[in-house]
């Protein structure tokens, strides 16, 4: 990849949908104008008749653009992820980035192509840069997991084209989960329907005694929650990339038990001891059972001792945000920038005040204007617009380092915010 100063940096993302590869996506923005670089959204599957943003990725206040709008440019720059191929059809002179956040979805799209063609017989339906996206010459691969390194490896894509670009649990999640106490959590284990669940099944079936909680029909709050109170987390399921749950379920405190598919077969994305985890290969099932659910006794017994086995899981999972930062920097061959972001925080004469005082200093850049009172999108100093933006989504965008500090006259106004974040003039 090659970054020039006026690059422009494309992400595709799905129109208005929000799970943990959106957000992921959402994540990368965010940094990515961190650095300075000049990247934007592109939603496809368009449906004009809703907003493309998501309600819950609006916090991130990325800008974005239709696919009409993108400048087909060898000095610009798409990131495409695995789920998202027909725009490879249509560019020819964009660097493309093509990130795997997950193997197995994006060998289940082709395999559902090819049993298309092979019951239809209608080869000439079939988008052959999608199956031969590995070894495409203008593409660059930025993986999520050590699972994708090992397909891609396999697969022989040279080493120089792979970087590795992890992901991370959203702040707010890792700040409330370190006031978890664990004296108040329950005997209870709690599970994913979605993944796993015939063998989860029969744990429940053979194990009575055992208290198991589906997460179905839960918000994010409401997932936190329960894990919160919560002692064992089990995922049997196909491990996709570096999945979400599982390490939400750490920082919560619960102890994680995994089989070995996908992702959880290796050492790196999900690094506990191996007693934590059981070959749940096809037909092992039985044999395993009743090893399962021996562990699961021993681990709500020894709840502490077997919690405390897991604790550098736990921090590696804290680190994430931080090293997150730095593998996008190593990805794009950059370092972060000097100068220092900072909003804007007070009414409208003390923010014209600050304004005068931080405009001409070199070391800061302005970005936004923090109040929940001024009705209005922006903000004019001169002939440059700056957004207004809720003190929720200041505290939120401090927390993903796109703002370093908030600037206010009086300490008093600024109360709310985290003191790293206070910077009083």
């Amino acid at each position: 990849m090659k970054l020039f100063p006026d690059s422009k940096i494309y992400i595709y993302a799905p129109w208005n949908y929000h799970t943990g590869g959106p957000e992921l996506l959402h994540q990368l923005g965010s940094c990515l104008r961190r650095l300075n670089f000049d990247a934007v959204m592109c939603y496809c599957d368009p449906n004009s008749k809703i907003d493309p943003v998501h309600a819950q990725l609006k916090k991130y206040h990325l800008p974005y653009v239709s696919e009409s709008e993108i400048v087909d440019d060898e000095k610009n720059i798409v990131i495409l992820p695995e789920t998202i191929y027909k725009p490879l059809d249509k560019f020819r002179n964009l660097q493309i980035v093509f990130w795997w956040l997950s193997v197995d979805n994006y060998l289940n799209i082709v395999s559902a192509i090819v049993k298309s063609v092979i019951d239809k017989r209608e080869w000439n339906r079939l988008p052959l840069t999608m199956l031969s996206v590995m070894h495409l010459p203008n593409v660059e691969h930025w993986i999520q997991s050590e699972y994708a390194r090992q397909f891609l490896e396999f697969n022989h894509v040279p080493k120089d084209r792979i970087h590795f670009v992890g992901d991370y649990l959203v702040p707010t999640f890792l700040e409330k989960s370190k006031s978890i106490n664990l004296d108040s959590k329950l005997d209870q284990i709690v599970y994913n329907p979605k993944k796993g669940f015939e063998l989860t099944k029969k744990l429940i079936d053979s194990a009575k005694d055992l208290k198991f909680i589906p997460i179905q029909n839960m918000n994010s709050d409401q997932v936190q929650d329960l894990l919160a109170k919560s002692k064992i987390y089990i995922d049997f399921g196909n491990h996709p990339g570096k999945d979400r749950i599982p390490r939400e379920a750490a920082v919560s405190h619960c102890v994680v038990i995994t089989g070995k598919r996908g992702s959880a077969g290796n050492e790196i994305d999900i690094p506990i001891p191996p007693d934590f985890k059981f070959d749940d290969s096809i037909g092992n099932d039985e044999k395993i059972i009743p090893k399962i659910i021996e562990r699961l006794r021993t681990i709500l017994k020894n709840f502490k001792a077997e919690h405390d086995r897991q604790n550098s899981y736990r921090d590696s999972i804290y680190a994430e945000p931080m090293k997150f930062i730095h593998d996008v920097a190593q990805a794009v061959k950059t370092a972060p920038p000097p100068r220092k972001n900072i909003a804007l925080h007070g009414n409208l004469k003390e923010i014209a005040i600050l304004f005068d005082k931080l405009i001409n200093q070199s070391e800061f850049e302005i970005l936004y204007v923090v109040s929940d009172e001024i009705k209005s999108k922006g903000i004019y100093f001169g002939d440059k617009m700056f957004p207004i933006i809720s003190t929720a989504d200041a505290k939120f965008l401090c927390q993903e380092s796109r703002i370093d500090f908030i600037a206010g006259l009086h300490d008093e106004s600024l109360k709310q915010f985290d003191s790293r974040y206070r910077f009083v003039i």
